[in-house]
Formats: structure tokens, C-alpha cells, sequence
């Protein structure tokens, strides 16, 4: 009788730490992580095993910037279930928003070693590599996520990010092209492919790239900042100030010192031209 009992809590308990999770998952599609994050603790809580609440919790942390945190988490996964792909891809993503390039491509390595069919797992190695500037690499992850899912919009414009960094200029240009070809009003392949004609010299079409992508995003200091490049080569030296000073103003709003100063630099020499 003792150990009927017995087993009849512990299912009680398991199904109350099922019950948390639930509303964990609930609270995270609704963008309430804060919420979730209680949830999920409540059903490690009662079950210390439970591999999907600490992983979800662990994204959920990540979502918040929480990456040591996240990273923990997922730690505590793979020692439950050490061949769990998509684990390693998740601890990848949280090491490369907390700056830990190479942790994160040994993550992907073996997410990719456990699952070679995730196009996702390519990218998120590719965007990887691209940040310790191995963009060779790079694109070859970019050419094996666009393989397995042609319609892949980021990949082909990261590739073009790659491509461009390598001075690949046509190249990178197809890319973007194709990106905008799937996805026509995005910002980013506007924006490479206005700083690939910047960089061949080719303004007038920059500015156009430019132009359309300034409505898309109109909050990107760094945007601006191209574009008054552009127009000052073209000695649109008007045009080109009012557009550091709208860059200016942006990363002054966001706190960022570092590029305000750089664009009151810009600002100066470019009125002494």
C-alpha cells in the first residue's frame, strides 16, 4: 500500500511540473519571459530532471540577455541528454551573443556532428565565423544552409556580408539581390548592397540603395553614416552633413559614445572640405 502510494504522488507531482511547463511554454509565446522563467522554475523545482524546462528556460534567459545564465542551463541539459542537437545549437547562440566566438562554433560543430540536416546550425556557425573574420569558412556554412533551404532570405544576405569582406563585389551584389528577390523590402540587403557600390566607387547607386533602406530602418546611425559618406565623395557636402547629423543625433539617443564621437569627426571634415 506504501508504494502505491508512493507512486501515486510522484505522478501527481511529475503532472503538476508538466502543468508549469505548459504555462512556461505559453507565457514564452506570448513574450511574457519573465513569467515563463517562474513557470519554468517551478517545474525544475519539482522535477530537478525535466531537460525541456531547463532548456526553454535557458532560451527564454537568452531572449533577455542573460547569457551566462542561459549557458547554465543548457550546460544542465547536455548532462541529461548528451546528444541533444538542438541543445548545442541553442548554447551556441547564447556563447556568440556573450562574445564567445570560438565556444560557439565548437557548439555548432557538434550540433551539426548529431543533426547534418539543420540549415539553421550552418547559418548560426557561418554567423559565427564571419565575427572571428573567417569569412571564407563563412560562406561555405552559408553555401550548405542556402542547400538545404533555398529560400534561406539571411543567409544569402550574410553571404553577401562575407562576400564583401572578401572583396567579392559582384558576388555579394548577386546575394543581396537574391535576398531582396525573396524578401523585398529588407532593409539589410538594401543597406550591403548600397556599402558594395560605395566601395566600387559607384555613389549615385549607393545613395539609391541608401534611400530605400533609410525608410526601412530609419533608427541605424550606422546607415546614415554611409550614406553621408557617399554623398560626400559626390561633394554633396550639404546632403552629407544633415546626414551625420541625424546619425549624430541617433547614437547620441542610444547612449553609444564611441560612434557619436566618430561622426562628430566625420562632421568636421567634412565641412572643412
Amino acid at each position: 500500500m506504501r508504494s502505491w502510494i508512493a507512486a501515486v504522488a510522484a505522478f501527481c507531482h511529475l503532472d503538476e511540473a508538466s502543468g508549469h511547463f505548459r504555462r512556461g511554454l505559453a507565457e514564452a509565446r506570448l513574450d511574457q519571459l519573465r513569467e515563463a522563467i517562474v513557470e519554468f522554475d517551478h517545474a525544475i523545482q519539482l522535477r530537478p530532471d525535466y531537460a525541456d524546462a531547463y532548456h526553454l528556460r535557458g532560451v527564454a534567459k537568452g531572449r533577455l540577455g542573460q547569457f551566462q545564465d542561459a549557458i547554465a542551463d543548457f550546460d544542465r541539459v547536455i548532462q541529461l541528454q548528451p546528444d541533444n542537437a538542438s541543445v548545442y545549437d541553442s548554447r551556441g547562440n547564447a556563447q556568440s551573443e556573450a562574445g564567445l566566438h570560438r565556444e560557439s562554433v565548437a557548439d555548432y560543430d557538434q550540433a551539426i556532428y548529431l543533426q547534418r540536416d539543420r540549415a539553421a546550425t550552418y547559418y548560426n556557425r557561418g554567423n559565427a565565423k564571419r565575427n572571428l573574420d573567417q569569412n571564407q569558412e563563412a560562406v561555405a556554412d552559408y553555401d550548405l544552409a542556402i542547400r538545404l533551404q533555398p529560400s534561406f532570405v539571411s543567409a544569402y544576405n550574410n553571404r553577401g556580408l562575407a562576400k564583401k569582406d572578401l572583396g567579392q563585389y559582384l558576388e555579394a551584389i548577386a546575394d543581396y539581390e537574391q535576398a531582396l528577390s525573396l524578401k523585398p523590402n529588407l532593409a539589410n540587403a538594401y543597406y550591403g548592397r548600397g556599402d558594395v557600390k560605395s566601395a566600387l566607387g559607384q555613389y549615385r547607386e549607393a545613395i539609391d540603395d541608401y534611400d530605400r533602406a533609410i525608410p526601412l530602418k530609419p533608427d541605424d546611425p550606422d546607415l546614415f553614416v554611409s550614406s553621408g559618406k557617399a554623398r560626400a565623395a559626390l561633394g554633396q557636402t550639404e546632403e552629407a552633413i544633415a546626414d551625420l547629423e541625424t546619425a549624430l543625433k541617433l547614437a547620441q539617443e542610444a547612449g553609444d559614445s564611441y560612434v557619436a564621437g566618430e561622426i562628430v569627426r566625420l562632421i568636421q571634415s567634412s565641412g572643412q572640405e
